[in-house]
């Protein structure tokens, strides 16, 4: 079933150069199915996202990625509408000042190893189901709540687990998560940070 879905997607084919680049075949070898990409863009409305949201890191979008063969894919909502994305390094480091990934801890890595297939399919529904929305954005600013089966990048995340039964934060208010929330989160680790931030390199050394 996600071999079709993949197929029926339209999206930039990522070259035969890319694939076999020593920087894509490490992260190939780095990613598990599951496992959480953050970002802090370089946009000013990355910028803004990190300010409102009391973001020491300046984190501003947030995607669960999964493998298909050799393919990294980044499955999140983002303007206009979420979507299936192909993850390319060259990309990701042109776009942002650097990036982490973050893994559930060993006390919660059997209940994603366990449901790593329905995860999938339910990451891919909200993928090719939902809207982007613009009001949950604005909803940082303005306490607006978001509209049925519309997410932002970080909400996306949130709720594609909480269908499953897994909780990456607790919240009273789930509209609300924000990307710094899930970098916050009891459960999960950081696997590593790429990128230039020296605060942020000594604060994952410290942590481990």
């Amino acid at each position: 079933m996600l071999c079709k879905v993949i197929e029926g997607l339209k999206y930039k084919p990522i070259s035969e150069r890319a694939l076999a680049s020593k920087a894509y075949k490490s992260f190939l070898n780095i990613i598990k199915d599951g496992d959480i990409l953050l970002l802090s863009g370089k946009s000013i409305i990355s910028s803004l996202i990190g300010r409102f949201t009391y973001s020491v890191y300046k984190w501003s979008h947030v995607a669960i990625l999964f493998k298909e063969g050799d393919l990294i894919l980044r499955v999140e909502a983002t303007v206009p509408r979420p979507g299936i994305f192909l993850f390319e390094p060259a990309d990701i480091f042109k776009n942002n000042n650097y990036f982490a990934i973050m893994r559930f801890d060993s006390l919660f890595s059997y209940k994603i190893r366990d449901k790593i297939e329905l995860l999938k399919e339910t990451a891919f529904k909200y993928a090719l189901t939902s809207r982007y929305d613009i009001r949950g954005l604005l909803g940082w600013l303005t306490g607006r709540h978001q509209d049925k089966n519309s997410y932002v990048c970080s909400t996306f995340v949130y709720s594609v687990f909480h269908s499953i039964g897994i909780d990456i934060i607790r919240t009273a208010s789930p509209d609300r998560v924000s990307p710094v929330d899930i970098w916050q989160s009891p459960i999960l680790n950081v696997i590593d940070v790429f990128g230039n931030n020296k605060d942020l390199n000594n604060f994952v050394k410290s942590s481990r």
